[in-house]
């Protein structure tokens, strides 16, 4: 029988009359003629070989001769191609006497999340290469497995877990089989920000053994921005936010969305100066959750957030007491106050 390649599977097809080629895939499909004109040759150039120049072609005879009497599908062997560790490079871990050997290269890594309960377990958020988890982190060389490698996107920028499983029960300190772990995605390569799609948020509730998009209703802003950070409430396992930013984008702009119900439904934060005027798309570079700073509130979390590119006097550091709803500006005054803001294009913070 002649023969064609398309798209890696081999098609045999009998010899058939055009007419019978159309009738069996009516039957198969429910389609006209002049869709089966597409992928059908004339029979002129000989009808039992298919089409391979036209892409809806291709999708229908892969879809639907295969389960014809008359075709005989052969599935060619594919071996894995990446992604995979990169050894031998100049980046090489492991050198002798300077010389880089075989070993693993290191990548660039933008986040660490450590297990609560078990500070030898981690997971790492890289910069183009996914989403890594160790449980031997102390030692020497620690087993990093890689745990994202079939995400549409492998460019992750914040990664959290949550104090809470995902039927809101407090985390087993015993295991990471049930734990509840966010990541964001975004572009942070030092090579012109190139990386995956910046596809907004995943999540896993399994330790990360799977992954999903966040299916939550409004988290359609992070669509092609930067996700900055993930916060969980220690007090409520409703309530989370993330931060984002549009990086490279111009004008620069971001904010912070929050949840109460569980990641169901997302709803943007408000921002307010140390005057009381609103700050509208503040850059958030990073938000930080104070559990208990009594000095602000004794019974709930205290979240802080980095602000740049907000406008003259706006940026700095504003405080949330509302599970990130709502923001105020908090730089300080007179002596105490945070100088250099106005010029500032990034800025961290850290909880002591």
């Amino acid at each position: 029988m002649p023969e064609r390649e398309i798209r890696g599977q081999r098609i045999f097809l009998g010899k058939r009359s055009r007419e019978g080629i159309a009738v069996a895939l009516q039957n198969l499909a429910g389609l006209r003629n002049a869709d089966i004109d597409l992928f059908v040759e004339h029979e002129a150039h000989g009808f039992d070989a298919v089409i391979g120049e036209r892409d809806l072609g291709h999708d229908l005879v892969l879809h639907y001769l295969p389960s014809a009497s008359y075709v005989v599908a052969e599935q060619p062997a594919w071996t894995a191609q990446g992604p995979n560790q990169i050894s031998g490079n100049y980046w090489a871990f492991t050198t002798v006497a300077g010389v880089p050997t075989d070993g693993n290269v290191a990548g660039a890594v933008n986040t660490l999340a450590f297990h609560p309960a078990n500070p030898r377990t981690a997971y790492a958020a890289t910069v183009n290469g996914g989403i890594w988890y160790a449980d031997d982190i102390s030692s020497a060389t620690p087993n990093w497995v890689a745990l994202t490698d079939t995400l549409p996107t492998l460019s992750f920028t914040a990664l959290a877990i949550s104090p809470f499983t995902a039927d809101n029960q407090p985390m087993d300190p015993g295991s990471v089989a049930n734990l509840v772990i966010y990541a964001g995605a975004g572009a942070t390569s030092s090579f012109y920000s190139l990386g995956g799609a910046a596809l907004g948020l995943v999540r896993s509730v399994d330790g990360g053994q799977h992954w999903e998009r966040h299916p939550g209703k409004g988290l359609d802003k992070l669509m092609g921005t930067t996700v900055t950070s993930i916060v969980f409430s220690t007090e409520d396992s409703s309530k989370l936010l993330v931060s984002y930013t549009n990086a490279g984008g111009s004008p620069k702009a971001g904010g912070v969305l929050w949840s109460a119900d569980h990641g169901v439904n997302w709803a943007s934060a408000t921002f307010r100066n140390a005057a009381g005027a609103a700050v509208v798309n503040p850059v958030v570079w990073q938000v930080v959750n104070d559990a208990k700073d009594p000095a602000v509130a004794a019974d709930h979390d205290v979240l802080y957030a980095a602000v740049t590119e907000a406008g003259a006097g706006n940026n700095g550091v504003y405080v949330s007491t509302d599970a990130g709803a709502t923001w105020t500006q908090k730089n300080g005054t007179g002596a105490t106050s945070i100088g250099g803001l106005d010029v500032a294009t990034k800025l961290r913070l850290a909880i002591s």
